[in-house]
Parts: structure tokens; sequence; C-alpha cells
């Protein structure tokens, strides 16, 4: 093979690995929960929008 093939044979590989990488990406992303970003509880949450009324 000539050193073009190979270079073509190369940029193909990588774009077939980076779609497959950002495809595992957004398939992950949808799994996340979006409800709850910053990982506190319900219990958490109803302590501090408790505090948050109380403030008001």
């Amino acid at each position: 093979m000539t050193p073009l093939a190979w270079f073509v044979l190369a940029c193909a590989l990588y774009a077939i690995g980076l779609g497959l990488f950002f495809y595992w990406l957004l398939t992950r992303a949808e799994t996340l929960p979006t409800d709850d970003p910053a990982g506190f509880s319900d219990a958490e949450l109803i302590e501090m929008q408790r505090i948050r009324q109380e403030a008001e």
C-alpha cells in the first residue's frame, strides 16, 4: 500500500473512533440523572428548601 492509502485508512479509522466515542457520550448522558446534578439526596434538598423558605 502506498503512504497515501495508509493515511486515508488512518483518517477513516480515526473518524470512526471519534464517531463511536461521541455516540457513547450521548447515550451515557441520556442515562445520567438530570433533576439533581449536584448529587444531593431528597432529604437534603427538602432541608435546603425549608431553610430558604424560613429565610424569606
